[in-house]
């Protein structure tokens, strides 16, 4: 199934106090890793090491963009993640509004739009881009998304792609109601999906702008999957895969996974 493209019915908006700290930011690079944070010190100590060892240097960037934290996030990057960008924004936009707003500032071919609580593996960039790369009809990329702390099952809100029911109910490949499958590499092939979480999402940069990015009125990234698919086109799962860290608070659209090859 191929979703037509279409342009959102929002605008994104230029913010005048935005601060962009440029020390290590070279948007010459193909590809942007974008990490929206706010007062998540701890969560990007934690899972960012694994993103700046897989991800490679030569061709990507790591930027963090700022939602306006009132912790010491921005000193702790600077001392000790100093190859890390980062975009200070001047205050918390929320997930949608929030990347809208940081990808303003990002000219690279490629941006994945990266929860702060995902672990990525060597590797973990590959096939999402090959996929890109050949099909210039592709705007954007999910790969499957397996839960951080049970890395052989697939994560409650991503999982391998979204679908829809007839009666609008949302599910996954991997996971259906409250049942979530163990991934044995059912899911490895790609597919057309309805819709994709913005978890860990590979997207052309152009095309975001071009449609206006996410919708601001989802203020939490929980709601932002069904509304992925319509504005960006077509979405393929990959056999790829992250692993996503689970709080105690109700499944939202947390999606991470561990990128390897069977």
């Amino acid at each position: 199934m191929k979703v037509k493209l279409q342009k959102s019915t929002h605008n994104m908006k230029t913010n005048e106090n935005f601060q962009l700290s440029t020390f290590n930011f070279q948007p010459d690079k193909r590809l942007a890793v974008v990490i929206l944070n706010w007062n998540g010190r701890a969560l990007m100590e934690e899972f960012l090491p694994s993103v700046v060892a897989c991800t490679p240097g030569e061709w990507a960037d790591v930027i963090v963009a700022d939602n306006g934290s009132t912790d010491d996030s921005i000193e702790m990057l600077k001392t000790k993640f100093p190859t890390v960008g980062i975009i200070r924004l001047d205050k918390n936009y929320g997930f949608a509004e929030g990347y809208n707003q940081a990808l303003k500032h990002i000219g690279h071919e490629y941006t994945v739009l990266l929860n702060s609580d995902v672990e990525v593996t060597p590797g973990w960039l590959d096939a999402p881009i090959a996929a890109l790369d050949a099909d210039k009809t592709i705007a954007g990329v999910q790969p499957k998304i397996r839960a951080q702390r049970n890395k052989e099952y697939f994560e409650y809100a991503g999982a391998a792609g979204g679908y829809m029911d007839r009666y609008g109910y949302p599910y996954c490949r991997g996971r259906v109601l409250h049942v979530v499958e163990k991934d044995a590499g059912q899911y490895d092939t790609p597919a057309d999906l309805l819709w994709a979480t913005g978890a860990c999402l590979f997207v052309r940069t152009a095309t975001y702008k071009e449609v206006g990015g996410l919708d601001a009125g989802f203020f939490a990234f929980g709601f932002l999957l069904l509304n992925i698919a319509p504005v960006m086109g077509i979405i393929t799962a990959q056999r790829a895969a992250v692993n996503i860290k689970c709080h105690n608070n109700p499944p939202l659209s947390f999606k991470i996974i561990d990128f390897f090859q069977n």
